[in-house]
């Protein structure tokens, strides 16, 4: 977060007497509330499965030594360290190749 928006949601959480997060939990149940209505959970799965796809196409390209069943590993690792749910990533892990 840039200093200058920390300092002023510091600023305004001391005067209105709330915390920080309770500010940034509602501005993002907002954001969710707003963005969930336009896009289904649904799609942007979708869209994750296609970029993987084609980082999988590419894969002789970017990582020529790296085999199917390593990249395979790597996405794995990286969708858990992004703190999706185990329903998303089987069925990015499944849908993916």
């Amino acid at each position: 977060m840039p200093p200058h928006l920390h300092a002023y949601l510091s600023l305004y959480a001391l005067a209105r007497g709330i915390t920080r997060a309770s500010i940034l939990r509602r501005e993002i149940e907002h954001w969710y509330g707003d963005q969930c209505k336009i896009i289904k959970e649904d799609d942007l799965v979708e869209e994750i499965i296609k970029k993987i796809q084609f980082h999988i196409k590419g894969r002789q390209t970017l990582h020529p030594r790296m085999s199917l069943e390593e990249l395979r590993e790597t996405v794995l690792n990286d969708l858990e360290r992004k703190g999706l749910c185990d329903e998303h990533i089987k069925k990015i892990m499944k849908e993916a190749g």
